[in-house]
């Protein structure tokens, strides 16, 4: 389900240092895997709905980054959207409790600001057995 994060930028139009809409998601109340998982974390970063090409680079960007942190009962692990591929997370032993995505830290590369409209980005959760 959609996340409203909230307005990206300040009044003088560079990037929040915080979201200041809905950052963080209770995904299950309590979620239970009965065995040794693995979860994996993949962020996508905030991609301007229109815009796919940004005429003046030098002063504007299409794309905020972010930290996605995934908590799991005693499990935690985040992933940015800059890295290349996911990050694993190691559940060792059987485990039950709520499970809540979080979403921090937007930035943009050499200080950008963000062109102004609609964000879309997905973070995604692997869920699979280690035995």
């Amino acid at each position: 389900a959609p996340m409203n994060l909230g307005s990206l930028t300040g009044v003088t139009g560079q990037i929040v240092s915080d979201f200041s809409g809905t950052d963080e998601r209770e995904l299950a109340a309590s979620f239970y895997c009965n065995a040794p998982a693995k979860v994996t974390i993949t962020a996508e970063p905030l991609l301007h709905d229109t815009v796919t090409f940004v005429a003046d680079s030098a002063s504007f960007t299409n794309r905020v980054d972010y930290t996605a942190t995934l908590v799991w009962d005693d499990v935690t692990g985040n992933v940015t959207s800059t890295a290349a591929s996911g990050q694993e997370i190691s559940a060792p032993e059987a485990n039950i409790g709520p499970m809540t995505l979080m979403l921090s830290d937007p930035t943009v590369a050499n200080n950008l600001r963000p062109v102004a409209g609609g964000y879309n980005g997905q973070v995604r959760l692997t869920i699979s057995l280690t035995q």
